[in-house]
């Protein structure tokens, strides 16, 4: 049964300062990370799987979008689902010492009661939801939650190696 890969009360805020963030290596000097508020609506997700798309298209890293849109997906339905609004989308490209490349994403809503509950199993197999959270799990590298001024959900995606 898949749980949680990882747990940890991390201070933040629910937008993050621009200055000193990492940026992305190589020619250009495109930022390494963006926020976005998106709507407590069903067309969050949508939303955040464009900001996905020219996020990764600007840094060349379309070898992550298909996980990447999946996993935006599923957390910013369940925030909206289940949390409290605003809802806050963070990208951040993390460019490897190992010729590999990452992307996190991470999704802040102001509910925290989904907390507990995320380890706790993903329902049976004729149930309507509860799959979402095991499609994250198979699509990311790593996984997690953590409460800091409500729920945020995170997920990482490993690039490609790209040495040769």
């Amino acid at each position: 049964m898949p749980t949680v890969a990882s747990t940890a009360a991390v201070p933040g805020n629910s937008a993050p300062p621009t200055a000193g963030l990492p940026r992305a290596s190589g020619a250009t000097d495109l930022p390494a990370r963006l926020w976005r508020r998106l709507p407590h609506t069903p067309c969050a997700a949508g939303r955040a799987r464009r900001a996905v798309e020219d996020f990764l298209r600007d840094r060349g890293g379309d070898a992550l979008g298909d996980a990447a849109h999946l996993i935006v997906s599923e957390l910013v339905a369940n925030a909206v689902r289940h949390g409290q609004p605003p809802v806050d989308l963070t990208l951040t490209w993390m460019d490897g010492r190992t010729h590999r490349s990452r992307l996190r994403v991470e999704v802040l809503d102001r509910g925290t009661s989904g907390l507990s509950g995320l380890g706790a199993g993903f329902g049976d197999g004729w149930a309507e939801g509860g799959r979402g959270l095991m499609l994250v799990e198979a699509c990311s590298d790593r996984w997690g939650a953590f409460a800091d001024a409500g729920l945020c959900v995170w997920a990482e995606i490993v690039g490609p190696d790209t040495d040769g």
